[in-house]
């Protein structure tokens, strides 16, 4: 499957990503994709629950905003969506 995590800044698109994984969805591993491309970008890493690898599942797409994160984040928000 396809996965492509997008940060939008006043509706505009500042990060853009695709990656290629095979493993199921879950909390953990939706947690640690986003630990490993939130570094390497140098971005916060969001809290992630149970609640968006659902989401992830059922609606192909969850987001995650400042009231997902620690930190302050320097964008509105940031997405994940699954392309089969």
């Amino acid at each position: 499957m396809k996965f492509w995590v997008k940060a939008y800044n006043n509706e505009k698109l500042i990060l853009n990503i695709l990656e290629i994984d095979t493993q199921p969805i879950t909390a953990v591993w939706l947690e640690a994709l986003l630990r490993q491309l939130c570094d390497e970008h140098d971005l916060p890493t969001p809290i992630v629950t149970e609640i968006n690898a659902k989401n992830l599942i059922t609606f192909n797409h969850t987001q995650f905003k400042q009231c997902d994160f620690l930190e302050s984040i320097n964008f509105d928000y940031l997405e994940v969506s699954r392309y089969k």
